[in-house]
């Protein structure tokens, strides 16, 4: 089971990093992995939707629909997310979530 801010990516992780150019470029650099986040707004060149796109309250719905969350609890488990990046706000919660 996934809390509803996890079950909505803002990015996609690689198990990888690959060097940038003049340092042995595509070379493997390390297995620390790396974070590319997914576009703020829909692009033609990047198939991930944004993650204002992608919401978190229906995934609460889900999991209260399920019975594995109280739907009273949706606005407190919204509230309580981490913003999808650092400096920025959290996924917006659709009007009428959690009822």
């Amino acid at each position: 089971m996934n809390l509803p801010h996890v079950a909505v990516p803002t990015g996609t992780c690689a198990g990888w990093n690959l060097r940038r150019a003049g340092f042995a470029e595509g070379g493997l650099c390390s297995l620390t992995g790396s974070f590319m986040p997914c576009p703020e707004t829909a692009d033609a060149t990047d198939g991930r939707a944004p993650p204002a796109e992608r919401h978190a309250d229906a995934a609460a719905q889900s999991l209260a629909d399920q019975r594995l969350m109280l739907a009273a609890d949706i606005p407190m488990v919204m509230g309580a997310a981490p913003p999808a990046r650092p400096g920025t706000r959290p996924v917006p919660v659709r009007a009428g979530a959690g009822g």
